[in-house]
């Protein structure tokens, strides 16, 4: 029997004690795109929270510039960059890094031309609805 997200699944069928396998059948794309959204959110998170996208606006242009501005160890920079190409918020050409242009409208706090997430000095998106990890738990997503 096969059961679809949102259904009323109680009794139906199968006997006493038999469990039913409700993944019978089933599409796992639902369940697939809800785990990547919540991968590339905090892929943008991370990335605002460690000032990768504002080190770019302020000059810093590979990997160890990048780093060396951010203060995040190289290879988890390397990481977090490689993510943030695949989700084109950067580009990278000839190993030089650049924001994607309403990253940097938007995302870099010191343009704050229309600033998306209206940042204030100290406030690290640490909203009640969505608390955002402390770097040190952040950082493990990137690191082996």
């Amino acid at each position: 029997m096969n059961v679809e997200p949102g259904t009323d699944h109680k009794n139906k069928g199968g006997s006493h004690g038999e469990k039913e396998d409700f993944t019978s059948g089933m599409k796992t794309e639902r369940l697939t795109e809800m785990a990547n959204a919540f991968k590339n959110a905090g892929t943008l998170l991370a990335s605002i929270e460690f000032g990768i996208f504002t080190a770019i606006a302020e000059g810093a242009k590979d990997v160890s510039q990048i780093a060396d501005k951010t203060g995040l160890p190289e290879e988890s920079t390397d990481r977090l960059l490689t993510v943030c190409k695949a989700l084109d918020l950067v580009h990278e050409k000839n190993g030089r890094y650049e924001n994607f242009s309403d990253v940097e409208r938007y995302l870099v706090p010191e343009r704050k031309l229309e600033n998306f997430f209206k940042f204030k000095e100290g406030d690290n998106f640490n909203h009640r609805a969505c608390p955002l990890p402390d770097k040190g738990n952040t950082l493990k997503y990137f690191e082996d």
